[in-house]
């Protein structure tokens, strides 16, 4: 939208009034508006960046998406492999006893009787 006469006559005596006042400052508004134009010439540059970078983000989200299956059959593997390396039968047997013969100890009851009884006589 195009200033009138009136608004243009305005700023007119607005940048002569900061040039007398402040004449660092008005050189300085000078030589950003001159960069702002510039700016506008390496504009395509710019586009073809943006559109590189949304073109990546997309690689990316697919690859993510691709992926996931893969990545929760690793995690599943991973699982597993934790959950066999801790079963019982790769504790090291008792001594006297064979390796994988299981422990007789009694009854889960009569082991909880025999704990609470050393509890109570302090051993």
């Amino acid at each position: 939208m195009a200033l009138s006469d009136y608004e243009k006559q305005v700023l007119a005596q607005m940048e002569a009034q900061l040039q007398n006042e402040d004449p660092k400052m008005a050189d300085r508004m000078r030589q950003t508006s001159t960069k702002v134009g510039e700016s506008t010439a390496s504009r395509p540059r710019r586009v073809a960046f943006g559109v590189v970078l949304v073109l990546i983000g997309a690689v990316v989200l697919v690859g993510g998406l691709i992926a996931t299956p893969y990545l929760k059959g690793m995690e599943f593997l991973g699982t597993a492999i934790g959950v066999l390396s801790k079963s019982p039968a790769s504790k090291p047997a008792p001594h006297g006893q064979p390796a994988g013969a299981p422990a007789s100890r009694g009854s889960f009851m009569d082991r909880q009787n025999e704990r609470w009884e050393r509890r109570q006589h302090g051993e």
